[in-house]
């Protein structure tokens, strides 16, 4: 007997905190596959000696305090707090990065062949099978991305908890729902980045310039889709296990080396179901201005690495 959901999930995350279960041992115990990454074992960053804390920050990474003022680091908890959700996402990446890996091998590998069969008689059909392909594909991305992102769930929503003395909630469901929402960006990216190729190449060029592209998603996308799925479901789990915990305010703040952007928002607490922006809401810095949508939560644009931390 294996007990029931809430009762094994429950253990399966204090096993990953305290280090002495990785993500295949936790997969093995549910019947399915390991993955590649998934043997590592976490170490609880409060056993870490006083002398080492803050290096697990990036190169030049600080935290900054509200304003114009900038301090190293704030207050001993809150810096552990990030220094932890730092060191999981350092932990997990590989994972992220095998399976998009080998989810966009399959993908450039189908689309490549289906080019060569399709496109010297009609590009017309090609472009509609592709449409057909990526009305189906989103499940595939989805299940390709789902044990990374329910190891990564756990680790994340237990933590978050227990700093605010909460036990973890059941994240499968929403796991499960935030793999749909990834699977729709994935599809949608992906897709418009073919159909764009073939409305701007000319037809001597098209094959090379498909190739490449392809070629950059089996080799160059799979660590961006690690860097940015680790930054956007860190923040995503976590703040539903502080929904879950009854948490009211939430707080951005700046972590590491960041584009002006974000300096707009750091400090800025709000309530935690009503979002940090709204659909249409301009942010602008450095020159550059960006017309965002509803944002519960970092990140705000390619490469942040911004968190949140209840308030």
């Amino acid at each position: 007997m294996r007990g029931d959901s809430e009762s094994r999930h429950k253990g399966y995350a204090i096993g990953r905190q305290w280090g002495y279960m990785s993500a295949n041992d936790i997969l093995e115990l549910e019947d399915r596959n390991p993955i590649a990454g998934g043997d590592v074992y976490l170490v609880p960053l409060n056993m870490v000696p006083a002398d080492q804390a803050g290096r697990l920050l990036t190169d030049g990474g600080r935290f900054l305090a509200n304003g114009d003022e900038k301090r190293l680091l704030p207050e001993a908890t809150e810096t552990r707090a990030l220094e932890t959700l730092v060191r999981l996402k350092r932990a997990h990446a590989p994972v992220f990065e095998d399976a998009a890996r080998r989810l966009l091998k399959r993908e450039a590998d189908t689309i490549e062949r289906q080019f060569r069969r399709q496109a010297e008689r009609s590009l017309a059909d090609f472009l509609e099978w592709l449409r057909q392909f990526y009305e189906g594909f989103g499940a595939t991305a989805a299940q390709a991305m789902t044990p990374a992102l329910m190891s990564y769930g756990a680790a994340v929503a237990t933590e978050a908890a227990q700093q605010v003395d909460a036990e973890p909630p059941e994240m499968d469901q929403f796991v499960s729902s935030y793999a749909g929402a990834y699977a729709a960006r994935h599809t949608r990216d992906s897709q418009q980045a073919i159909e764009a190729i073939v409305a701007d190449s000319p037809p001597q060029e098209l094959p090379e310039r498909l190739g490449n592209t392809l070629q950059a998603w089996r080799t160059e996308r799979p660590a961006q889709v690690a860097r940015d799925e680790t930054e956007q479901a860190a923040n995503a789990f976590a703040r539903f296990a502080w929904v879950a915990a009854g948490v009211k305010k939430l707080r951005w703040i700046v972590v590491g080396p960041s584009c002006p952007l974000c300096e707009e928002l750091n400090g800025r607490v709000v309530g935690i179901q009503l979002g940090f922006l709204a659909a249409g809401d301009v942010v602008t810095g450095g020159g550059k201005r960006i017309s965002a949508g509803k944002t519960l939560h970092p990140p705000l644009h390619k490469g942040c690495d911004c968190m949140i931390l209840p308030a």
